[in-house]
């Protein structure tokens, strides 16, 4: 799945084993490139976060917040827990790799370990092109 969105809120959680910490985050969904949805909202579920005052950190995961906005390469999460249900939550796809963070007020786009930097070439929500 492949989709254009903006992170609206997020929540960190414990596994059920309490081994490790995840992250939910609500994402609405402005465009669909790939796949099918029948939903507006989607959650995806990063490793990482912080709950009470324990952190986890993953160094290679995507570091989403509120308000980001891009394009998010998605593969479906069959975990389930108390938290979150497997039937409607989404992993980012090659972790960091999998997320096209776009920059509205310079208009470009990137990716967390390549330094190159797209250009949003229409009114947003666009498509992004290499200069």
């Amino acid at each position: 799945m492949i989709i254009e969105g903006k992170v609206v809120s997020e929540q960190s959680f414990w596994n059920d084993r309490h081994t490790l910490i995840y992250t939910s985050h609500s994402v609405e969904v402005y465009k669909v490139f790939k796949g099918a949805l029948s939903v507006s909202t989607i959650d995806i579920v990063t490793a990482g976060g912080k709950v009470g005052d324990t952190g986890l950190v993953v160094s290679d995961a995507a570091k989403l917040v509120k308000n980001d906005i891009g394009t998010f390469f998605l593969q479906h999460n069959n975990r389930s827990n108390s938290f979150i249900n497997a039937a409607d939550n989404w992993n980012i796809y090659s972790s960091a790799q999998g997320f096209l963070k776009y920059d509205l007020r310079k208009a470009t786009a990137g990716y967390a370990f390549i330094m190159c930097k797209w250009r949003i070439i229409k009114a947003y929500p666009a498509s992004c092109t290499m200069p």
